[in-house]
């Protein structure tokens, strides 16, 4: 996903990390769950207002990068702070590494770090930072082309799940990858096969369902097709049955207005995903982002980090992803 605030404004929230409290236990995660993306560069969410409004326990936040082989994620203190407001209410987040900015600038850690040991060293400490029970891999871009980046960061997280494991921690480790209505690229399927060569399969691949580059299609019939399309690769890839396979899966549209001026996802096709990735069995569903689900700039025909584009009140997106 793209996070739309300007370069300059995340470096000056990256430098703004610092010491946070240390973090209560983390909350298991369900066998289905609703986390929505919160662009972490911004100031528009807090944790604790969204779930009090709409029950909505579960976030991802995103993203941190990877430059100099060193993690850093915006306002990082002050998100560990709602992290544990949120896990006070029963909830939790997801940590979500890379996104387009950072695997399209190569800052993600499977290209900064020289091995997959450094990498892997990284993403402990951030699990480590924030007690973290799940962790996603954002890998899009220039990152998911390039095989030396893709080989480094699988044997990364094939190590980061042994380190879990021999530390007797609970550790939830997905992929998040671009597709097409079609289903995954054949850079997505490449993945997964080194992945699977390097000893490591994702808990979840949760599908881009957004993002086309087209004008016209009827979003949340993509939506679902890129779902179907991209659990029968799953199955494929890892010698799964199909309702294992979708079990796997987690789906991910861009709400409102996407980055093309002819792609709108609605709050209609929102129902119309709740309802199929719940007859299908997946297992997760999200949506980019939580700071645009209001209708601060309806009639937009150009994507904004604070709002849907559309017509819509306060949180209605979130709602009817509540459902699931």
């Amino acid at each position: 996903m793209k996070r739309i605030t300007t370069a300059l404004a995340v470096s000056a929230l990256a430098a703004l990390a610092c010491a946070a409290p240390a973090q209560a236990a983390p909350h298991a995660f369900p066998g289905k769950f609703f986390a929505p993306y919160v662009d972490t560069g911004l100031s528009n969410v807090t944790l604790t207002q969204v779930a009090s409004s709409y029950g909505t326990k579960y976030f991802t936040l995103a993203f941190v990068d990877g430059a100099g082989c060193k993690w850093s994620m915006p306002n990082s203190s002050g998100w560990q702070q709602q992290v544990s407001d949120l896990r006070a209410a029963g909830g939790d987040v997801i940590i979500s590494f890379g996104g387009w900015t950072s695997d399209n600038g190569g800052t993600d850690l499977g290209t900064t770090c020289s091995s997959p040991e450094a990498a892997a060293a990284q993403i402990e400490d951030v699990v480590t930072t924030f007690n973290a029970p799940r962790l996603d891999f954002d890998i899009e871009s220039t990152a998911i082309t390039n095989a030396t980046d893709v080989d480094r960061t699988t044997k990364a997280l094939a190590q980061v799940r042994s380190w879990a494991s021999s530390s007797g921690r609970s550790l939830a480790l997905d992929y998040t990858i671009p597709t097409l209505p079609t289903g995954l690229t054949g850079d997505g399927t490449k993945l997964l096969s080194t992945g699977k060569a390097n000893g490591f399969t994702p808990d979840v691949v949760n599908v881009m369902s957004m993002d086309y580059g087209t004008s016209g299609t009827e979003m949340g019939d993509a939506s679902n097709s890129a779902l179907d399309a991209a659990a029968g690769q799953v199955a494929s890839a890892f010698g799964k049955s199909s309702a294992d396979a979708f079990a796997m899966m987690g789906n991910t549209p861009m709400i409102g207005q996407n980055d093309s001026a002819g792609e709108v996802f609605s709050v209609a096709d929102a129902a119309s995903v709740v309802s199929h990735a719940q007859s299908k069995g997946a297992t997760l569903l999200s949506f980019w982002a939580e700071g645009r689900d209001n209708g601060g700039c309806a009639g937009s025909t150009t994507a904004s980090s604070t709002c849907s584009g559309v017509s819509q009140g306060d949180g209605d997106f979130t709602k009817a992803f509540q459902q699931f």
